[in-house]
């Protein structure tokens, strides 16, 4: 039986210039974008993975890997599904926002079908 392999990208890397939450309140701590996004990537391989599917993390790790060297691993190993997670850091200061974003490659039928099932 053919295993569907998912490309998983935790997006940035720890250090990314200013891909962080705002200071906690009441503290001088923030959080990088890149530790929450390694959070979900790994519940989201632990969990793809417990439902049979294979998976490849793109940026093993916490360094800055380029988006094209991302996608290039991602096509040499023949990727079915490559799915990049973002937290949207925000610009220094605490706001209401809230939501998902999901994207797909333009013209790919399947891609707008998968990420459709995928956002709901």
């Amino acid at each position: 039986m053919y295993k569907r392999l998912i490309a998983i990208d935790d997006g940035h890397g720890l250090e990314t210039p200013g891909k962080r939450t705002p200071f906690f309140p009441g503290t001088k701590r923030f959080m990088h974008e890149n530790e929450f996004n390694r959070a979900v990537a790994d519940l989201l391989k632990v969990n793809l993975e417990r439902c049979g599917f294979s998976t490849l993390m793109v940026a093993p790790g916490d360094s800055d890997v380029p988006l094209k060297a991302r996608t290039d691993t991602a096509n040499k190993a023949k990727a079915d599904f490559y799915i990049s997670i973002h937290a949207n850091a925000l610009n220094g200061i605490w706001g209401n926002q809230q939501g998902v974003s999901t994207f797909h490659y333009p013209g790919s039928i399947l891609g707008k079908k998968a990420a459709t099932v995928i956002h709901n």
